[in-house]
């Protein structure tokens, strides 16, 4: 095994291991993240619940997952306090550790309403 696979199967493995240690109530958020499919605008939208795909906080783009993960001004401070930048990269998604992510999650108060604190 050449040292990329090492590492990208040692990172899924704790990637694997960090979500099933997560709470039920976290849980369904973090995967709906990761997945693209969770309570976003867009998301909304194709499933029919929702008639405008535009971001609700920042009204600059659509809101996706990679969006309110990556782009979305009204979150920049979120992710700075996390991350240490205000905006991500796509590629940085892959970095992205669990824990961060549920830190970035429970920090924006974004999906409150499934989420118990």
């Amino acid at each position: 095994m050449d040292v990329v696979s090492t590492y990208l199967t040692v990172t899924y493995c704790r990637r694997e291991r960090d979500l099933l240690a997560l709470p039920r109530q976290m849980l369904r958020p973090v995967i709906g993240v990761l997945t693209g499919h969770s309570q976003v605008q867009r998301h909304l939208s194709l499933m029919g619940l929702s008639n405008d795909p535009s971001c609700s906080y920042c009204s600059e783009a659509i809101e996706t997952t990679s969006h309110y993960l990556c782009r979305c001004s009204y979150f920049a401070m979120q992710r700075a306090t996390v991350w240490r930048k205000p905006f991500l990269d796509l590629a940085d998604i892959d970095i992205v550790t669990i824990g961060d992510l549920v830190r970035f999650i429970k920090k924006s108060h974004r999906f409150s309403s499934s989420i118990q604190y």
